[in-house]
């Protein structure tokens, strides 16, 4: 049974009518959805850019390769990124209240080496920590003030107990 041509025209037609007015509806809801989330998108695209500024600041790529099986280094770079977006005045480190902005400056000095080294602090202690985020934020705070001297103390610490050894040796 052949369908008339008239009669196949006009329901093409209204197939093709529907899906516009189908499109226009979404084009619509679309519209009215970036109207309302045109800040939330452009804090969204800015957190993103932050990121990404992040991942190269500490080599991510890089910290991911050395600890491929590490979750703390993506809780890190949430972490890093929570305050390099934060919008409060002010952010409790090491017990007191700190500006943000002094805050901001300090982990805009974070590099792959004070990760690593927050990492290997906390593997090195037996403390339970009760707020582990807080303790991260102080280890991450601190890290740009004390990783010289750390391993400068380390590096002292195992010369001389070469020098012990070899002294006991040679007794």
């Amino acid at each position: 049974m052949t369908v008339p041509d008239g009669q196949y025209r006009l329901k093409r037609n209204r197939r093709i009518r529907r899906q516009q007015k189908k499109q226009q509806k979404q084009e619509r809801k679309k519209k009215k959805r970036q109207q309302e989330g045109g800040v939330k998108d452009r804090k969204r695209s800015r957190s993103q850019a932050v990121e990404r500024a992040i991942r190269i600041q500490i080599s991510y790529d890089a910290l991911k390769n050395d600890h491929p099986y590490d979750r703390r280094v993506e809780e890190i770079l949430g972490l890093i990124l929570d305050v390099m977006v934060s919008t409060a005045p002010k952010l409790r480190i090491n017990r007191e209240e700190k500006d943000i902005e002094i805050v901001k400056a300090q982990f805009a000095k974070l590099t792959k080496d004070h990760v690593e080294f927050v990492l290997q602090s906390m593997d090195d202690t037996s403390t339970k920590a009760r707020n582990i985020r807080a303790v991260l934020l102080t280890a991450l705070y601190n890290s740009v003030n004390t990783i010289n001297s750390y391993y400068g103390n380390r590096y002292h610490f195992h010369l001389a107990e070469e020098t012990r050894r070899e002294m006991e040796e040679t007794d």
